[in-house]
């Protein structure tokens, strides 16, 4: 475990390319100091569980200082989860985020946030900074943001994945994932014009679906779309000529779909799901990496097979392999080291160092890892 309880300045922050965190958790950040922050390139987060932290728990997110070229690109959070994460003002600490100084390829897959006082997930982007590269998010569960676990009666905005922000186009997509029980929206593009939403559950929230923005035109696209028993009605503002998602009747905005003549069920029906009593399972991470749901908003054979999210094993599972034990460990070693002084016309002395083995106990020798030490010198030029 990473404690960052006594950490003014938070905990990881990954500026470097290619590095892979897994199977870590981080807890107790203080205001405005990230848990974990992945400002580079390539980069892995998996098994991370980020959780009672005061600002969001695991963010993709470079400088405003730095051009648009150098914002973090290329990383992937796989297989974590991000919960009770709350900042004192109650309005900025999600589960995850992409946002503000954001590359392309970044791809959130098979995770979990639930009980973030802000968001599940944050897209946004500002007019100052302008647009942020495109984000995926794949196979994931948003639920119960916007509250907190236990005795805690703070409540935030509460939407499951919030897709942009101040009307900056973005081309986010939100894929086979299931939204429920969030303070607000299930899935909002908060104002972004160009959503994607491709096999999506969202239940129980306070709305299921927002699609509206402040730009001149609009570019949404949605497809499979599960829109179910959320109290506050859909909004879908288009500004397009294409608005074919609306006669898509493998949508189900506000619960029913614009055409069944080919067949399908009009509406949407409880027996449409194994469960949806979020009081007997909550979502976990499996073995293989994969989110297991334990038939909560699983979808039965009732439901069309083109609507909806369906959550799925994990096909190419992380396998760790552990390096081989050292058999034997260094004693008495001398570092190399380099004394002199590095000025033109100086002498320089090299030491390589050295170091022995401790005796095997199947053997009773010793090996020397150097086999002398015999310094070197050069003149500087």
């Amino acid at each position: 475990m990473l404690d960052l309880s006594e950490s003014a300045t938070g905990g990881l922050q990954l500026r470097g390319d290619w590095w892979h965190v897994y199977d870590l958790e981080i807890t107790g950040s203080g205001d405005k100091a990230k848990p974990m922050l992945v400002s580079g390139n390539h980069n892995v987060v998996e098994r991370v569980e980020s959780h009672h932290n005061q600002d969001t728990g695991i963010q993709i997110s470079g400088s405003s200082t730095e051009p648009a070229s150098m914002w973090p690109s290329d990383n992937l959070v796989v297989s974590s989860e991000s919960h009770n994460n709350a900042d004192p003002g109650g309005n900025d600490a999600d589960g995850f985020a992409a946002k503000l100084t954001v590359g392309e390829g970044n791809v959130f897959r098979y995770n979990i946030a639930h009980h973030n006082i802000d968001d599940g997930w944050d897209l946004y982007a500002k007019s100052t900074t302008g647009p942020i590269g495109t984000v995926v998010v794949e196979d994931s569960v948003a639920y119960d943001n916007g509250r907190l676990e236990g005795d805690d009666p703070r409540t935030g905005e509460g939407n499951g994945f919030k897709l942009g922000g101040e009307s900056m186009p973005g081309d986010h997509l939100l894929r086979n994932s299931v939204t429920y029980g969030n303070l607000g929206t299930g899935a909002t593009s908060n104002s972004g014009p160009d959503v994607r939403l491709d096999s999506v559950t969202s239940a129980d929230n306070d709305r299921g679906v927002r699609l509206e923005t402040n730009a001149k035109s609009t570019d949404y696209r949605a497809t499979g779309v599960v829109s179910f028993r959320n109290p506050s009605t859909d909004v879908l503002e288009l500004a397009q000529d294409d608005a074919s998602l609306l006669a898509d009747p493998s949508n189900y905005f506000d619960g029913v779909t614009a055409d069944a003549s080919d067949g399908r069920p009009a509406e949407v029906t409880e027996d449409w799901f194994v469960s949806t009593d979020a009081s007997t399972f909550t979502p976990v991470i499996a073995a293989d990496g994969s989110i297991a749901m334990g038939g909560l908003y699983e979808l039965t054979g009732a439901a069309p097979s083109d609507t909806g999210a369906r959550l799925t094993a994990n096909p190419d599972p992380t396998h760790v392999v552990p390096l081989p034990a050292v058999p034997t460990a260094l004693v008495n070693v001398v570092a190399p080291s380099i004394s002199g002084d590095a000025v033109k016309g100086r002498t320089l002395t090299a030491d390589p160092g050295s170091g022995r083995s401790r005796p095997s106990s199947r053997t009773g020798g010793c090996a020397t890892a150097s086999p002398s030490r015999r310094p070197t010198t050069r003149r500087t030029r």
